[in-house]
């Protein structure tokens, strides 16, 4: 009996080896399909992702990370997809298990800063751009996103060494030219900014910002007829740029050309009935024209959208004693009946408004 008992034992040992064998060769062909399925997915949100289409990406970039949890790539792609849908909070929890997963993914840092950066959380966002920049020295996005941080947190001078070092690893992007010619600019080095802005313009002939910024800084430094002719070519470009209407119109103000300011100030407001840089502009007109009821209506538009604008409201006290001075002016050429007969007709008028 102990014998038979033995090999029956040996007999059921043998089958449960065999059996584990099977089970272990099943499921490496289910995890080699499932990597593989993986795999597709992922070429396929990356397809949708590239295509600007996020959120049927992400769906897929689930699809994938479901089948193979450890797809470090594909949660870091994922991250990005849900940063460009502005879903700064998920983004930063993908980037942050894709750098669990692989923490040499220099991407990752750096979009994880990108979405830090978004929710303010500043300190961070320096951090990851730095660690990204430390995995790959060439990355010039790495270079200009940091350049943009510091600018944002008021550090132009190392904004510009950012710029330059991406520049120097990629020299045909017109928008780093941009950028370095805004932080030249926030530093007064007015040559430098123009140089910039020329060759953004230079690299991309469409590049509307460059032709805005140039313009700003061709008003600033009183060069009004080339800050006029850039913002031509802004509006151009384009037609709706409200602020591209309201700084061709202090130039052409400036230029004493009151009836072409009145006109962009006009379009300004048509596209933006509720801007206030517009309404005081117009009235600024108004009031150098001394078409001071013009511009009354134009300074109260802008107490009524900012109703502690004190200069404006300064504005309007001075505006009010010119108009009675005007009337008091204006009636010391009648007689003193007229005067009165005047009088009471502008009394009725007020109190019927």
């Amino acid at each position: 009996m102990n014998k038979q008992n033995s090999k029956s034992i040996v007999h059921v040992s043998g089958s449960i080896q065999k059996v584990s064998n099977q089970i272990i060769i099943t499921n490496k062909l289910i995890l080699e399909g499932n990597l593989k399925l993986a795999i597709e997915y992922f070429k396929k949100a990356y397809s949708l992702d590239n295509n600007g289409n996020y959120e049927k990406a992400i769906i897929y970039y689930n699809k994938a990370i479901d089948l193979n949890p450890n797809y470090s790539l594909a949660f870091s792609n994922r991250g990005n997809a849900k940063l460009n849908l502005r879903k700064y909070e998920e983004a930063k929890l993908d980037e942050t298990k894709a750098i669990e997963l692989n923490e040499n993914h220099s991407n990752s840092y750096l979009i994880r800063a990108m979405a830090n950066r978004n929710l303010k959380n500043y300190d961070d966002a320096l951090l990851d751009y730095n660690k990204s920049i430390e995995l790959n020295p060439e990355n010039f996005t790495a270079f200009n996103n940091r350049a943009e941080l510091k600018v944002e947190i008021g550090n132009p001078v190392e904004a510009i060494i950012d710029y330059s070092f991406a520049i120097k690893l990629n020299s045909n992007i017109s928008i780093y030219y941009n950028n370095r010619g805004l932080a030249y600019k926030a530093l007064n080095k007015n040559e430098g900014a123009i140089l910039d802005y020329n060759k953004a313009i230079k690299l991309n002939r469409n590049y509307t910002n460059a032709y805005n910024n140039r313009g700003r800084l061709n008003l600033d430094i009183k060069k009004y007829e080339e800050a006029i002719l850039d913002y031509n070519r802004t509006i151009e470009l384009d037609p709706k740029l409200v602020d591209a209407y309201i700084f061709r119109g202090i130039a052409k103000k400036d230029l004493l050309k009151f009836d072409e300011a009145l006109s962009d100030y006009n379009i300004a407001l048509e596209l933006n009935p509720n801007n206030i840089d517009g309404y005081i502009n117009r009235a600024i007109v108004y009031f150098n024209l001394k078409n001071y009821s013009l511009a009354t209506i134009d300074f109260n538009k802008v107490i009524e959208l900012d109703p502690n604008n004190e200069k404006v409201k300064t504005m309007l006290n001075k505006l009010a004693k010119l108009k009675e001075q005007n009337v008091r002016e204006a009636l010391s050429l009648y007689s003193k009946q007229d005067q009165l007969r005047i009088l009471k007709h502008i009394k009725n008028q007020k109190n019927k408004k």
